[in-house]
Formats: structure tokens, C-alpha cells, sequence
């Protein structure tokens, strides 16, 4: 309108008693860690070692939903594309390639290694054991991020709590990262963000408890 005004089309912008629009700063949510409790509660295995299939799942679901919560975790997308040689339980690290086609690596701690490591036993017994992918379904393929979201709500109405988000389990790993006194240099390395913003962003949102 301004371009039409000056080349004297229209006399006057009917857009110049308006103001810019302020961005929403939309706050990070965090889901609290009596959430995350519940969702690992529900897949505590239930059933006899013999019950292959749900013992399986468990330990699967288990394992994903510790990774997210990790520093680093990985985004949806990423978590399901792991491929299981980029494992390495020597030095608690998993690696994929991440957004931007780069590739990442993830440190995982001492109860995250723990649940790989049985589900690793539990996927060696596994139909699709000879697959390249990390996370198995028992419909004849690996998991997808769909199958994730999917998982993610089901274990939400199980442990009867509002159904999470996946990237919800990262900004809980996000904020545990600030809790702890983690900089915001390091969440932008471990995290895969290119930018401060995103880091800041973070931050921000939860800054006010954490003071």
C-alpha cells in the first residue's frame, strides 16, 4: 500500500493507522516429571519372560521414552530413523543423522543404558532382528515416527495423564538440561540447533522457576 501511495495510485494507505502485530511468544511446554514417572510406570514389564510380543513392546517403549528425555534427545523423526550399528554401549552413545542431514550423537545415562540393553537382548530373539533399524514393530517393519506418536499416546491414556506430545519428552530433557546448570553453547551442540534463539527460547520459558 505503501508502493501504491508513492506511485500516487491510492492517495492514502488504508493500513496506516494500523500497528505491527506483536509475535506470540508462545511458552515451551514442559510436561511435569510425575508425568514422565507414569508413562515409564506403564511399561514396567507386566509378563512372564515367555510372552514375548508385550514384554517386547515394553522394553522397546521404555527405552524411547528414557532416550527422549536424555540431553540431546533426539526429534521424533530422528529417534526413529537410529539405525541399530550407530549403538555404542561402550561409550553410552547413540548417533543419527539429524535435521539438516547432520549427523549427532546423544550421551545417554547409567537407566537409559540399562533399558537398551535389555531391549537389545528381547530384539535379538526378534523376527526383524536382521534389520539395520533400531526400533522394531511386530507388523513386519521397523517403527516409524508415526508409530512413535502412536505408542507415545497410548502409554499417556494408560497411565491415564493428558496425552504428551513426543517433543514434549524433549523440552523436559531441554529443561533438565538448565536445571542442572547446563550452558547454553553445550544445548545447542547436544540438541542440534544451529542458532542461540532456539536455545534461548528454552530457556526462557522455564527461567522464572528455575530462579
Amino acid at each position: 500500500y505503501n508502493w501504491m501511495v508513492a506511485e500516487e495510485i491510492l492517495d492514502a494507505s488504508p493500513m496506516a493507522r494500523l500497528g505491527e502485530p506483536e509475535p506470540e511468544d508462545k511458552p515451551t511446554e514442559v510436561p511435569p516429571i510425575d508425568h514422565v514417572r507414569a508413562l515409564l510406570a506403564t511399561c514396567e514389564p507386566k509378563v512372564k519372560a515367555k510372552e514375548h510380543r508385550r514384554r517386547f513392546n515394553d522394553l522397546r517403549d521404555s527405552t524411547i521414552i528414557r532416550l527422549f528425555c536424555e540431553a540431546g534427545a533426539p526429534r521424533v523423526a530422528e529417534m526413529a530413523g537410529i539405525e541399530l550399528e550407530r549403538v555404542d554401549m561402550t561409550q553410552d552413545v547413540v548417533t543419527f543423522l539429524g535435521k539438516g542431514r547432520r549427523w549427532r550423537s546423544v550421551p545417554f545415562g547409567a537407566k537409559t543404558g540399562k533399558s537398551l540393553t535389555r531391549y537389545l537382548r528381547a530384539r535379538a530373539h526378534h523376527p526383524l532382528a536382521e534389520s539395520p533399524r533400531l526400533w522394531l514393530g511386530w507388523r513386519g517393519k521397523p517403527i516409524e515416527a508415526s508409530g512413535i506418536y502412536q505408542m507415545i499416546e497410548r502409554r499417556c491414556d494408560e497411565a491415564k495423564i493428558p496425552r504428551l506430545h513426543p517433543h514434549q519428552l524433549r523440552h523436559f530433557a531441554v529443561d533438565a538440561w538448565y536445571e542442572d546448570g547446563g550452558s547454553v553453547q553445550d544445548a545447542m551442540s547436544l540438541f542440534g540447533w544451529k542458532s542461540p534463539a532456539m536455545a534461548h527460547h528454552y530457556a526462557k520459558a522455564t527461567a522464572g522457576r528455575r530462579a
